[in-house]
């Protein structure tokens, strides 16, 4: 049998290469499932540190499904410039004490599309306007910006009516003071035949009030009366009763002098659970001032407004 040299070392030669082929492939599979682990691993820990940090980035924040936590911190944007996850973010979320709240960077505020009154400053808490979910105003003054809005619209409505004059009265309650009064009186002793005092004493509960007139003004007479625009007293029946009878006959005569009384609990700003909640998150970051959310809505759901109106 004669052997053919030439065509063996060919299918010698064939073998090798695809063994050397087949190597090839092996190594490449070794290294491509080496890269595609330390991708898992790269990734894995990018979620781990957006978990920790939770960037917020504009295109989320200006989203629509997007909503705005009622409290946002304006804070420096120095104070996470330098970690990867958050570059390129206009803040990041937290939960203080089930409290969710927005940390807005500087820097992101014109980007942000929300408004701060007054002038946002670092490291200040805004709270969210009950109208406007684009407008925060700050902790520290929040409780005298949204006496200020109910005044105007009390003012609104007096000069919307065709008000001649009129006067809006803040009343301030202290609680209750105990007055003790004695009685004395004189009665005759057959017994010992003297006189005798005898004194009796009695006590009662005084309210202690003060009492601040926030505005009044003239207006000129004969204005066609028109509906005003409400916010917090949309729901309030005297109000609505007031409008209704103006409205419907203003030159009859029919209402020349109207007082309207509003407790405080009717146009609470923040109920005294949401203060408290507020509170305990504050207590767990830095902020300047002591705000003490929930002693201020005790104090206002004491206080009175008066509203005097004439036509």
């Amino acid at each position: 049998m004669k052997v053919d040299l030439q065509k063996g070392a060919e299918q010698l030669g064939g073998a090798l290469g695809k063994a050397a082929e087949l190597g090839k492939m092996a190594v490449g599979g070794a290294a491509a499932g080496a890269q595609a682990l330390v991708e898992r691993a790269q990734e894995a820990n990018r979620e781990a540190l957006l978990k920790k940090y939770k960037p917020i980035f504009p295109e989320r924040l200006l989203s629509e499904d997007f909503r705005i936590p009622n409290l946002v911190m304006i804070v420096d944007d120095a104070v996470r410039k330098d970690i990867e996850v958050c570059r390129g973010s206009v803040g990041w979320l937290s939960v203080q004490k089930g409290v969710e709240m927005l940390h807005l960077y500087d820097e992101a505020i014109s980007v942000s599309g929300l408004s701060f009154i007054p002038a946002p400053i670092c490291d200040s808490v805004y709270y969210v306007d009950p109208f406007d979910r684009k407008r925060f105003i700050r902790l520290d003054c929040y409780f005298d910006r949204m006496q200020e809005s109910r005044l105007a619209e009390l003012e609104h409505i007096a000069y919307a009516l065709g008000a001649k004059r009129y006067s809006v009265e803040l009343l301030d309650s202290f609680g209750k003071k105990r007055v003790t009064k004695q009685e004395i009186s004189t009665g005759a002793s057959f017994s010992k035949a003297k006189s005798q005092a005898h004194s009796e004493q009695s006590s009662s509960e005084e309210e202690l009030t003060s009492s601040r007139r926030f505005a009044r003004a003239e207006c000129e007479g004969g204005r066609e009366p028109v509906e005003p625009q409400l916010r917090w007293f949309a729901h309030d029946d005297s109000v609505r009763n007031l409008i209704s009878v103006r409205l419907s006959s203003p030159d009859s005569g029919a209402m020349k002098v109207r007082d309207l009384e509003f407790s405080g609990s009717s146009f609470a700003t923040i109920s005294e659970s949401a203060a408290a909640k507020i509170d305990g998150a504050l207590s767990k970051i830095s902020v300047k001032g002591d705000l003490k959310l929930q002693k201020k809505v005790r104090k206002e759901s004491r206080q009175k407004l008066i509203f005097h109106v004439e036509f």
